[in-house]
């Protein structure tokens, strides 16, 4: 049985520990793993005490404990089996399964009503069949009572074999449960056992007003991710953001109602970076030849690994939460890293699937705009373009895309600070429509006394407005086109554009594209119910023995 002890005193504990109760008060999450910090009852006098049944998830070297109002003289964590089921929770089993069973009774007897009623209503029916067979042969035949009975006969038959269906179903599912109880049962009473983790504290000095031990150590299976919901009004011109948290743990300890804190602190990566290692070259020199043969001598240059050194990192329980409004997160800026504290309480159960939390949610403005790439796709896509300014960095994580009422499917986001414009894409615009096309091609020998070949290449490309949602004001559009036009990549290759109807946009943003990628950016508007062309010419000059490839 491992047994740490992080204060290394001799003599044994002085007395047999008194059990405390020290419930999870706190958690601050990382993306990796999770900070937990639980308070004790009030202490009344020094003594050994045991916080018992500890989450053997625990990394036994950060666990740590302090007392504000005595001192620590002693701690040992120590690991031991227990149940995997107490005595209580087996009792409580036991009897969930007699009220599933006097439940399963109490349907079978429903399911026996129905029989008896089905046999009455079938002996009613043929009675009045009879009856109706003797008013025919003797020319009395009550017609209107006839119909009357037999949709009262029918009506009542339905209702009973609906039931019956319906009872079916309860009783299957009835089964189901009880089997799965005893299944529990018998499991629980094999006397399973599980690995848990024991703390024993033992203090000194408490003042007469007594004290709290804290315990706080940290959990490697958890961790959270951000998720989130961007909803695009019908109009493009604000996004609603939704902030979530799917926040996951498998310690097989619950977070009941705890304060929660999401961090973006990574402390698993510890808190000292590796250095470089001195790396040698050498001339390798013939060996000199021995009298018994040769001996090969290796040389080894690899560096050895350095250890990093873990941390704890932040400390969870300063500040609180009562100025904050129920549904935001307060963001707290620990040097390198964010802090999201939850405005309310949570409960994080440990299980397979992630529980969500919500952050927050911030109604952002958004300035619409349509652009296409109409060399590479005939369509017009719409986007918006928003700035966060929510009080969160939203860090990379799956969104789920809405426009209006419509679902467009997930994305992904990248980091977008506080402040900073992120790009928001709002699928096909069907009411627009373009169309692409060339109209010249032509390739220019040189003139007299030069030797400079011309290529020239022209093309028009048509839109179409029918009258799309999200305009202008007037019902026009306007419509960002993207070209790609040839670099050079030799000096004596010329690349330009002669020709462009309108004029491209300028400045930082579409220069800089231009200068790097060879994008070129025009901006039409387009009449509500109306037409637009743009017009451009690409004209490549180079020498004449110059063989180009690429256009």
């Amino acid at each position: 049985m491992q047994v740490l002890a992080f204060a290394l005193l001799a003599a044994p504990l002085s007395q047999d520990p008194q059990v405390l109760d020290a419930s999870i008060d706190s958690v601050t999450v990382y993306p990796n793993s999770a900070h937990v910090h639980r308070s004790s009852e009030l202490l009344s006098a020094d003594g050994s005490y045991v916080i018992s049944g500890l989450t053997n998830d625990l990394d036994r070297s950060r666990v740590r404990v302090k007392c504000a109002s005595a001192e620590i003289v002693r701690v040992e964590v120590l690991e031991r089996l227990q149940k995997e089921v107490s005595d209580e929770e087996i009792a409580a089993l036991v009897e969930e399964l007699k009220a599933a069973r006097r439940e399963l009774e109490a349907a079978n007897d429903r399911g026996r009503l129905n029989e008896a009623m089905r046999a009455h209503l079938t002996e009613l029916f043929n009675r009045e069949q009879e009856a109706s067979a003797k008013s025919l042969s003797e020319g009395t035949a009550p017609v209107e009572a006839w119909d009357a009975s037999f949709e009262f006969l029918s009506r009542r038959m339905d209702q009973l074999l609906t039931e019956k269906r319906e009872l079916g179903w309860a009783l299957q599912e009835q089964g189901e449960v009880i089997k799965r109880l005893e299944h529990e049962i018998g499991d629980a009473r094999s006397g399973a056992l599980r690995p848990v983790v024991d703390v024993l504290v033992e203090t000194a000095g408490l003042s007469g007003a007594g004290g709290r031990i804290e315990v706080e150590y940290v959990v490697n299976r958890a961790g959270w991710s951000p998720v989130y919901d961007l909803r695009a009004a019908s109009d493009a011109q604000s996004v609603r953001l939704v902030y979530r948290a799917e926040v996951y743990q498998k310690t097989l300890e619950d977070w009941d109602n705890v304060e929660l804190l999401l961090s973006t602190a990574q402390p698993h990566l510890g808190a000292q970076g590796p250095d470089p290692q001195s790396n040698w070259v050498d001339v390798l020199e013939p060996a000199a030849k021995e009298r018994f043969g040769s001996r090969a001598v290796s040389f080894d240059s690899e560096a050895m690994p350095m250890e990093a050194i873990g941390s704890l990192g932040e400390e969870v329980r300063e500040g609180g939460v009562a100025d904050l409004a129920w549904t935001h997160a307060a963001v707290e800026s620990e040097g390198l890293s964010l802090r999201y504290r939850i405005a309310r309480v949570e409960t994080v159960e440990s299980r397979d699937e992630p529980t969500l939390v919500l952050v927050g949610q911030a109604e952002l403005e958004a300035d619409p705009e349509y652009y296409c790439a109409p060399a590479l796709d005939p369509t017009v896509w719409l986007r918006g373009v928003a700035s966060n300014t929510s009080p969160w960095t939203l860090l990379p994580g799956r969104a789920a895309v809405f426009f209006g009422a419509d679902y467009l499917g997930e994305a992904s986001l990248g980091m977008v600070q506080a402040e900073q414009e992120f790009t928001l894409h709002l699928g096909a615009a069907p009411m627009i429509s373009v169309e692409r096309t060339q109209f010249e091609d032509i390739e220019e020998e040189p003139g007299f006394l030069s030797s400079v070949m011309s290529k020239r290449r022209s093309w028009r490309v048509h839109f179409e407005n029918f009258g799309s949602t999200v305009a202008n004001a007037d019902g026009s559009v306007t419509v960002l086109v993207r070209e790609s036009v040839p670099i050079s990549k030799d000096s004596r290759l010329e690349v330009l554009v002669p020709r462009s109807e309108p004029a491209r946009l300028t400045g930082e943003r579409w220069d800089q594209e231009l200068e790097e990628e060879g994008i070129h950016t025009w901006e039409l508007n387009v009449p509500a119910n109306g037409e637009a062309d743009l017009v451009y010419s690409v004209e490549l000059r180079y020498p004449k023995e110059l063989r180009v490839t690429g256009w």
